[in-house]
């Protein structure tokens, strides 16, 4: 089986799943909140693009991979999502973003107030979502789970905050960059494996490592997406190359170009940067060795990935293969 055939066959429990959630919560309910849900999930009949649901494959391949059913993961899988989803809400709010798979946001549809009440509704349902885990596993199980996705959920808009706390300021420490990727990326992807131990019965300790695991991919995934954010290729990304430098975020590449190139760290700190200069300081920053720094520590994470994986209690070899294709998914997208 490849991991689309999967994807396939998994997906669609997950989102009914989240749309069984929803109704049940909503029941009676005169208000279009119902309908903001939907069309921010993708899950309403009028849209055509959705998320690809990466967090829930996440857990439910490392469920197989562990020995377990992954079946019995779908509930953790639909709270997974809808935590994601209630911060992508919140995120664009901050952000003022408009657009999100190529459609208008929630906030920009609907008003900021709206959104923030949508955000949050959709928090509350994060905690439906995993206690309805009881129907297929233990209630200390689902005790627990509900235990780690309260610690995500902090440690989610602890990264959050800092990032934008951060924004503004003229320059960055790589301790505060990592915690801040921690937070915000890391920890989530480090839930989503931890989850799928959970369920599949494994000790804690083996829990333990397994998160370790989610966590460095997460790392991964973000390095990543901060290097695509000045060398990605537009066309594939959907976003304006260098995007990240015009909106001056202190991404990883940044923090190495204020670090490593005095020409690059002088103009930064001038004023914002014009779309006609970007050519020339994206020259600066490969002269000055910043193009290659990041993708060596690309390249570290990867390695170091690759042996958290090989490490980890892995038995079931389809799930063990279909996880390996997943993470490559994440660490090495084009966009």
């Amino acid at each position: 089986m490849v991991l689309n055939e999967f994807s396939q066959k998994a997906l669609p429990r997950i989102e009914n799943e989240i749309k069984t959630i929803i109704d049940l919560s909503l029941q009676g309910d005169e208000s279009d909140l119902r309908s903001v849900f939907l069309y921010h999930l993708g899950l309403s009949e009028s849209v055509k693009i959705r998320g690809k649901r990466i967090r829930p494959l996440l857990i439910l391949l490392t469920t197989k991979a562990c020995g377990g059913k992954w079946e019995k993961a779908i509930s953790a899988g639909a709270a997974v999502e809808l935590l994601h989803n209630f911060s992508l809400i919140h995120d664009d709010i901050e952000d003022r973003s408009n657009l999100r798979h190529g459609r208008a946001t929630v906030w920009n549809k609907w008003g900021t107030a709206q959104a923030i009440n949508a955000g949050d509704g959709m928090f509350a349902l994060v905690f439906k979502a995993i206690h309805r885990l009881a129907k297929n596993n233990s209630l200390e199980l689902t005790l627990k789970a509900s235990e780690l996705i309260t610690d995500s959920c902090l440690k989610l808009v602890e990264g959050q905050f800092l990032d934008m706390f951060f924004e503004g300021k003229e320059e960055l420490s790589l301790a505060d960059y990592w915690t801040m990727i921690g937070g915000k990326t890391a920890a989530l992807l480090g839930f989503c494996t931890r989850m799928g131990g959970l369920v599949a019965g494994l000790k804690e300790s083996e829990q333990v490592k397994l998160y370790e695991y989610g966590y460095n991919l997460g790392l991964a995934f973000q390095v990543q997406d901060d290097f695509l954010g000045i060398w990605g290729n537009a066309a594939e990304t959907g976003k304006p190359s260098e995007n990240d430098l015009i909106n001056r975020k202190l991404t990883l590449p940044v923090i190495f170009g204020l670090q490593m190139s005095p020409r690059f760290a002088s103009r930064w700190k001038k004023s914002p940067l014009t779309q006609v200069e970007l050519p020339v300081i994206k020259k600066w920053l490969e002269e000055d060795g910043i193009h290659e720094q990041t993708k060596n520590i690309i390249a570290t994470l990867n390695n170091d990935l690759n042996n958290y994986f090989s490490s980890t209690m892995f038995i079931e070899d389809e799930g063990k293969q279909l996880l390996w294709e997943i993470m490559d998914v994440l660490r090495e997208r084009k966009k």
